[in-house]
């Protein structure tokens, strides 16, 4: 059975899911906003979707199943706890809470309901993302050591604005390069973080420095003003595994594989037939492609469609959690934030480390 959503909110990222929706044949029976013509216009052209004022009004309604939260990220774990209090299926955007404490309470809630709740992190659905970790499992670079990933791009000033509403650059955007460290070199011991703080008080970009409890390390930056790689390289003992740009929606995939060269032979001058290669481009230019393998991997016409593909089917199965995005991964990443706005919290101007 394909369950029956309920949309609260209306803005962009909700008139984008409510098209994903309507592309994998998904009914919407109610849109909530706290501004009740808004969503009279969100429904318009829509006579099976009722729009409300108040979400409260949504979460215990018998003809809903789930409820897709995406409001302003302050109101999302209220949001929440409330429809999953009601026994409704949450899938909720990122961050799906603003502080651990609230997502603490969305986490035990759930727990407690017995309804699937899942974050909306729609990067982590994505083919190319799972062929990534599927690398990483099969041991395809060996043993993982280092990641280096960015997610920026200058802003005009309404985005911008729009993005500091939703918590500054650390909530709206690191969370999603957190969320990929956690889930690429497991949990995190230590953050460090550089921020650059703007007039509002709030983070513009930040740098961030993980440091993992196999020891391994993460080297993250999100930024609102500039633009950044937007890709991922996750180096290890036996090669290097690319997310090409861009970071967010990426389709392409490069591994290149190395073999460790003895320290003996790396001290010694190239000689012979190996220094004559090095004179020659084409034959640069071969063993660069020989050495790198590049997989493209399409997401079709929608890039979130994976996600509610996904949700759709936890869901029909019977499922609490996914587990590609479990609630212990979205407590992680945001505790992994909550490290980096300490230092923003105690040194309040420009750039700062904890």
């Amino acid at each position: 059975m394909t369950p029956r959503f309920a949309i609260v909110g209306t803005g962009r990222m909700a008139a984008t899911m409510m098209a994903t929706l309507g592309r994998a044949n998904v009914d919407v029976v109610a849109v909530a906003s706290r501004d009740r013509g808004r969503a009279e216009r969100f429904a318009l052209g829509n006579n099976s979707i009722q729009a409300v004022g108040e979400w409260a009004s949504i979460v215990g309604r018998p003809d809903v199943d789930v409820v897709y939260i995406a409001t302003h990220p302050a109101s999302h774990a209220r949001i929440a706890v409330a429809a999953l209090e009601n026994g409704k299926a949450v899938l909720c955007e990122k961050p799906f809470a603003t502080n651990l404490v609230d997502a603490l309470r969305v986490a035990e809630t759930a727990q407690r309901s017995g309804c699937l709740c899942m974050e909306a992190l729609w990067t982590a659905f994505l083919p190319a993302s799972r062929k990534f970790f599927q690398l990483l499992d099969e041991g395809a670079c060996g043993v993982p050591k280092h990641l280096t990933a960015s997610f920026g791009f200058p802003e005009s000033e309404t985005a911008q604005c729009r993005s500091l509403e939703a918590g500054g650059v650390l909530l709206d955007r690191a969370v999603y390069l957190a969320a990929f460290a956690r889930q690429s070199l497991g949990p995190v011991a230590k953050v460090t973080a550089e921020l650059d703080i703007g007039a509002d008080g709030i983070e513009q970009s930040a740098s961030l420095t993980l440091l993992h409890k196999n020891g391994a390390q993460s080297q993250l930056a999100a930024s609102f003003l500039v633009e950044l790689s937007n890709t991922a390289v996750l180096a290890g003992t036996a090669g290097s595994a690319t997310l090409k740009r861009p970071l967010l929606g990426s389709e392409r995939i490069v591994l290149r594989k190395v073999s460790p060269t003895p320290a003996t032979l790396a001290r010694r001058p190239s000689h012979g037939t190996s220094q004559w290669l090095r004179q020659i481009p084409n034959l640069r230019r071969l063993k660069r492609l020989w050495d790198e393998r590049s997989e493209h991997l399409s997401y079709g016409a929608d890039r979130y469609r994976p996600q509610l593909d996904h949700f759709l089917d936890l869901y029909r199965s019977g499922e609490r959690e996914s587990p590609i995005l479990p609630l212990s991964l979205s407590l992680d990443t945001l505790a992994i934030l909550a490290q980096a706005q300490e230092a923003l919290a105690i040194h309040p101007l420009g750039k700062v480390s904890a």
